[in-house]
């Protein structure tokens, strides 16, 4: 449904002739499998204090095994620890200092919340994104490319989820394939690929 700006009303399909691209969903709720989180949890040693920025239910930090987690989400009636927009830098003011910072962020808004989660980190920082992320895209990629670049040293794990694709929508598999990237201040080599077809077990 396109509303009078033309703009797709949240949780709405809209058609374009012989195909569906389905409305984004209100503040980009989409939930994490719990599969994808253990599986970072097992290739990659994370403890310590650890923030949840886009936290939304807790499918995240719920699963992460220290009491020492916070969460954070936009919307107010989720039961986090706060309330803020990650995309503003004086949120991340408020925020504790942690060690880590694992999301599944908005991907519209990724690159300004990784930017911000990674100077407030101090160890590293885990997020869930589509595999695009890192695809050279010309001018088209703008600052996200000169990130990249700059970090490149820092990229410490890529843990890619195929077969099927997870759903962010309880409705099959996704049409985008994604991937936890995690990038460490004390890393500086060799960038760990791994590929997992069995992420649901």
């Amino acid at each position: 449904m396109i509303n009078v700006y033309g703009i797709p009303t949240p949780g709405f399909p809209v058609f374009y002739e012989d195909f569906v691209i389905m409305a984004r969903r209100e503040l980009d709720f989409y939930k994490t499998h719990q599969g994808l989180t253990r599986k970072l949890l097992e290739t990659v040693s994370i403890s310590g204090k650890t923030l949840e920025c886009c936290a939304g239910d807790g499918a995240i930090a719920n699963i992460i095994p220290t009491n020492l987690v916070w969460t954070n989400d936009i919307n107010p009636n989720h039961n986090c620890d706060y309330s803020l927009d990650a995309t503003k830098p004086e949120s991340w003011q408020q925020f504790p200092k942690v060690d880590w910072v694992i999301t599944n962020p908005p991907f519209s808004n990724a690159l300004g919340i990784l930017d911000l989660a990674y100077q407030h980190a101090d160890v590293g920082v885990a997020f869930l994104l589509r595999l695009s992320f890192i695809e050279p895209a010309g001018v088209r990629a703008g600052y996200r490319n000169e990130w990249l670049k700059a970090h490149k040293q820092n990229f410490s794990n890529l843990i890619v989820f195929g077969n099927p694709r997870p759903s962010f929508t309880n409705e099959g598999s996704d049409f985008a394939t994604v991937a936890w990237m995690v990038w460490r201040k004390n890393h500086s080599g060799r960038l760990d690929y791994e590929p997992v077809d069995d992420w649901k077990k």
